[in-house]
């Protein structure tokens, strides 16, 4: 207690003279200045208790309104805060020694109190009462605490149990107390508590020691304990305090991670494909075994190490890698790995960063997809495309040239057989006449089909350019070419609103044409044909049909059709060579569309096909 501290005393004495004389004692002390006040009733002093504090109250139990120990009942009640020191005659020793059992922390006997005795009371009784506040704090605190705090003797007899103990053991305080410390130990520790007490008896401190306990209610418990020496006011090491902590969630979330973590492994080294985890500073944190089999190199001489230094494009590498850090990941960017015995491995490099708890971006995870095998495949199919353009295009020269040069002699056959048509008709029997009319069909027939090939075999080669095309526009433009086959055939022609499409107009004109054409050709006796064109927009492609009510076909036909000369009727029962259906599926596949039948003998036949919208791969 500082000298210069105002000590405030709350005097409870009815009686002039041990005011006075108490007011003498005080005026002698040297260790403090003091203020005192002075009331001569309990009902008095609680009423001033009610609006002024104190640092220590000096009560007389025999006041004029209370006697005995209720006066310092009251009045502890009032300010059980406050030390009080008890002030009896020379026949109330019992009575001041039951109040100090009860609170208070002291009792003077009025006649044998001299000043210092008054003022070592008063100084011990104030630093006392600060010692009991803290050492309330000091208890709070400990019983407040999730951790078990325990005291032990030497031979782990329980002497403190707080509720945290309670709490993470199971026990209350009642029943283990002056029990054995070892009622904690499962079968596989038993004898632990008694080497760690012999431990700190020789001086050593143990902190955050892991191990089991067994609870109440026998089920095992992951602890960490801290134990410490507890020493009397001489030094000497009296008992043993233990901090004890469940840990047991967390060990089983650690748990948890360590099997995560051996899952995640076992997938990342399962990978065919080389997987590389990178720090900010671009060097390799970890890698898997398909790694260290694309590199040359073993894992130990891979970390640490700059990734870029793998490639045979280090810079480009590196601006991969960065880029990931600013849209947090790529995929497909090509490299090249290059092993330490010097062959290349083609990569595709998808990559994306990870984060810590706090979301923060602390690295780069990896992969790259060995394409060698992929890379030979495109090679070869790049040769086998280029094989193949060479061999249409001459294929196509050959039908050209094959159907150009057939015509020559074709016309010389058809024009002489006309001739010996025009001069001996009549002039020789009725078979030559037959025979000399099979000739010229069959003349006739071979120079269309001829034709036919020849523009077969042009529209992927002699075709117009695509360009935007109004189909309601080229429409009127082929029923005015079939017009004098419609009116001949009683023909009704309808249409739904059609689009604009890129197309090669004079090919579409010819689709159209060939399309009803065979609706006009393949009609129904008892029937006048109708068709009937639509389109509607589908997902990326406008799609046309052509309806009509014609003999229909069988299904198993649908694809034969569409083959070169391949009739399903006689020429005799339907002219014609065969070939345009060929040549309308040759116009749309041009186009990048696809054409396809659905029909039903008897009730007719609907041709669909799609033209795609206008694409930079359908204009070139």
């Amino acid at each position: 207690m500082d000298n210069t501290e105002t000590v405030k005393i709350l005097l409870f004495e009815d009686n002039p003279g041990d005011i006075g004389l108490i007011e003498f004692m005080l005026e002698e002390s040297t260790d403090f200045s003091y203020e005192l006040k002075n009331v001569e009733t309990l009902n008095e002093g609680l009423k001033f208790l009610k609006f002024h504090s104190f640092d220590v109250i000096l009560l007389d139990l025999g006041l004029p309104d209370s006697d005995g120990i209720e006066t310092f009942i009251e009045v502890n009640k009032k300010c059980h805060e406050t030390p009080i020191i008890i002030l009896t005659g020379l026949t109330d020793g019992k009575i001041g020694i039951s109040a100090v059992k009860m609170g208070a922390q002291d009792y003077l006997v009025k006649g044998q109190v001299e000043s210092t005795l008054l003022e070592r009371s008063i100084k011990y009784s104030i630093e006392r009462k600060k010692a009991e506040e803290k050492i309330q704090i000091f208890a709070n605190i400990v019983e407040s605490s999730d951790d078990a705090i325990i005291t032990k003797s030497f031979d782990g007899t329980v002497i403190s149990w707080n509720n945290g103990a309670e709490r993470i053991y199971g026990y209350s305080a009642d029943e283990i107390i002056g029990k054995s410390i070892s009622i904690l130990e499962s079968d596989i520790f038993k004898g632990e508590t008694k080497r760690l007490i012999e431990k700190i008896k020789d001086g050593e401190r143990i902190r955050h020691y892991e191990t089991l306990r067994l609870r109440k209610d026998n089920s095992l418990i992951n602890v960490s304990i801290t134990l410490s020496p507890v020493f009397d006011t001489s030094g000497e090491l009296v008992a043993i305090s233990t901090i004890g902590r469940d840990i047991t969630e967390r060990k089983r979330a650690e748990e948890e991670l360590k099997l995560a973590n051996m899952y995640n492994r076992s997938l990342i080294e399962a990978s065919l494909d080389p997987l590389v985890t990178i720090g900010p500073d671009g060097k390799i944190n970890d890698v898997n075994y398909s790694t260290e089999l694309i590199t040359g190199y073993s894992r130990d001489e891979l970390i640490g190490t700059d990734f870029s230094d793998y490639f045979t494009e280090p810079e480009k590498a590196r601006e991969v890698y960065q880029q990931v850090f600013q849209d947090e990941k790529v995929f497909n960017y090509a490299l090249e790995i290059k092993h330490r015995k010097g062959h290349i491995t083609p990569v595709l490099y998808n990559a994306s960063v990870y984060r810590d708890g706090s979301d923060d971006i602390i690295g780069v995870f990896a992969a790259a997809r060995d394409i060698t095998e992929r890379k030979q495949a495109e090679e070869k199919l790049k040769e086998i495309i280029e094989e193949l353009e060479r061999s249409n295009y001459e294929l196509q020269q050959f039908a050209y040239i094959t159907s150009h040069d057939l015509q020559e002699p074709l016309r010389t056959i058809a024009s002489y057989t006309q001739l010996i048509e025009r001069r001996y008709r009549n002039k020789l029997d009725d078979d030559a006449d037959e025979f000399i009319d099979f000739i010229v069909e069959a003349a006739v027939r071979m120079k269309d089909m001829i034709q036919g090939l020849l523009y077969y075999s042009r529209v992927g080669t002699k075709g117009g350019e695509l360009k935007s095309t109004n189909t309601e526009e080229l429409l009127e433009i082929v029923l005015y070419n079939l017009n004098a086959a419609i009116k001949e055939n009683n023909v009704t022609v309808t249409h739904d609103k059609l689009p604009a499409v890129v197309a090669d107009e004079g090919q579409l004109i010819q689709l159209f044409q060939n399309l009803i054409s065979n609706a006009i050709k393949f009609k129904k006796d008892d029937e006048y044909p109708r068709v009937h064109i639509s389109a509607f927009e589908g997902e990326n492609e406008y799609i046309f049909s052509v309806a009509d009510n014609g003999i229909g076909i069988e299904p198993q036909y649908f694809n034969r059709i569409f083959e070169v000369f391949k009739r399903l009727h006689t020429s005799v029962e339907y002219e014609g060579t065969g070939i345009g259906l060929s040549i309308s599926k040759r116009i749309i596949e041009r186009h990048g569309g696809r054409m396809w039948v659905e029909s039903e003998v008897g009730n007719g036949s609907i041709f669909y096909f799609t033209i795609p919208f206008i694409t930079e791969s359908i204009k070139s």
